[in-house]
């Protein structure tokens, strides 16, 4: 028996156009017949649907999985200075936009859920 074409739909909701800088919105994937997409399939996507050219302006972000549906949040920048100077270090590293390499990111990250309580945080 022959599998199905995969047929993928990509939506954008939720869409705030933030003139000069950026635009914000939720990404809705619906996926059936194969698994999650990964973020760089998603960043084309994106960026058939914006006309970007540069991929490394797209972030993407925050995904859940449903069954054959998935759902996140997506920022484009007008500009790779903007995203730089906005975007909070941990999105630019999974980009490759930022020096500290992904088991530097774990490691801290399971440090912090060691510590308990707000005032521990700071340590």
């Amino acid at each position: 028996m022959e599998k199905p074409k995969s047929n993928v739909t990509v939506g954008i909701r939720h869409l705030v156009d933030e003139p000069r800088l950026r635009r914000r919105f939720q990404i809705h994937v619906i996926h059936a017949h194969r698994g999650k997409l990964s973020n760089q399939e998603l960043k084309e996507e994106i960026a058939k649907k914006f006309n970007v050219v540069n991929h490394q302006t797209i972030f993407v972000f925050g995904f859940r999985t449903y069954g054959h549906r998935s759902s996140g949040f997506g920022v484009v920048y007008d500009k790779l200075e903007d995203a730089l100077k906005y975007e909070p270090t941990r999105r630019l590293a999974k980009n490759g936009l930022h020096g500290v390499e992904n088991k530097s990111l774990k490691d801290s990250k399971l440090r912090c859920k060691k510590v308990r309580g707000v005032k521990n945080r700071k340590k």
